[in-house]
């Protein structure tokens, strides 16, 4: 989780607060944070959490994907 977290440098303090208290919330039900580096700079966070529907049986589902303005469109969030 700690990879992600120069993402909200950029945010205000209480935003940020905020923010870090959500994320540490949801991780007990197994949300993770990734990021996603480029020549040892942070350009993009998913955050995920592993999920068992009856409909889809077990899956990762996505609730948070952000990469920077400055990243976007250059095939970051591609496979």
């Amino acid at each position: 989780m700690a990879a992600g977290l120069p993402c909200y440098l950029s945010v205000s303090l209480a935003r940020r607060s905020r923010v870090l208290r959500r994320t540490g919330l949801q991780s007990s039900a197994g949300y993770e944070l990734v990021g996603a580096f480029q020549n040892d700079q942070l350009i993009g966070v998913i955050g995920m959490r592993p999920v068992h529907t009856l409909a889809r049986g077990a899956y990762l589902h996505v609730d948070d994907f952000v990469v920077s303005a400055e990243a976007r469109r250059s095939g970051a969030g591609t496979l």
